[in-house]
């Protein structure tokens, strides 16, 4: 008597191996422009995604955060998510890349801000001399700003002013933080249409904390990177 093959029920595979919250973005994304949602659906909530992709909440909610940054959500507190646009991939990819550099600049505000209100208090002469030098090598390589010395320079230029705040905490906070803020900054100074904060603005930074200037200090950082986060959004919001 033959044997009757029973089909077995198709079920999506769990995301494994790339980071979870690109794969979760990337399937998400590919459900939007295949149409199972289009602009104006309603997603399923957070636990039923979450359980058809086989991840973590926290990793849906990530997601939609950054695809809600890309103009392709719309996230109604008490209703859900919603489609707001399902945009061309390369469109897409631009947007993507801006939203996620727009969250680092968010927590970049948060450290550095305080980090240089503290280094300007607490700096050493040993702080001053680390400073100097790192903006030294970002201005010897300022005439190329997508080369891997002036990134280089850039960031230890910022990881100088958070370690002369004399935080340890704060310091391992910041250095956790060096390779999202690398990709972030590579993203931004590859984006021609981000307008990039004058050179000037580090050099003031570096003044103020040398003569313990904290006010002056604050001010520097947050009118360096309130400007690129403020163009960000507007690009990622038009």
């Amino acid at each position: 008597m033959a044997q009757t093959l029973v089909r077995a029920p198709l079920v999506r595979a769990p995301l494994v191996r790339a980071p979870l919250v690109d794969q979760a973005i990337a399937m998400l994304r590919e459900q939007i422009s295949g149409g199972e949602w289009p602009v104006g659906a309603k997603l399923p909530a957070e636990p039923v995604l979450a359980q058809q992709m086989g991840v973590g909440r926290s990793t849906i909610r990530e997601a939609v955060r950054v695809l809600s940054h890309a103009g392709i959500l719309e996230v109604h507190q008490g209703s859900g998510t919603f489609v707001r646009s399902a945009t061309t991939p390369d469109d897409f990819a631009t947007r993507l890349h801006r939203a996620k550099a727009l969250e680092v600049y968010e927590v970049r505000r948060g450290l550095e801000v305080e980090a240089a209100a503290l280094a300007a208090v607490r700096r050493t002469d040993d702080d001053l001399a680390a400073i100097d030098q790192a903006l030294a090598e970002r201005n010897a390589a300022a005439a190329d700003r997508r080369s891997p010395e002036f990134l280089a320079g850039d960031i230890n230029f910022h990881k100088a002013v958070v370690d002369a705040a004399h935080n340890p905490l704060l310091s391992a906070l910041y250095a956790s933080s060096i390779a999202a803020i690398r990709r972030a900054l590579e993203d931004v100074l590859a984006d021609a249409s981000v307008k990039r904060n004058p050179h000037a603005l580090h050099e003031e930074l570096a003044r103020a904390i040398r003569r313990q200037d904290q006010r002056a200090a604050v001010a520097s950082v947050r009118r360096h990177l309130d400007g690129t986060y403020e163009a960000l959004a507007r690009l990622v919001r038009s």
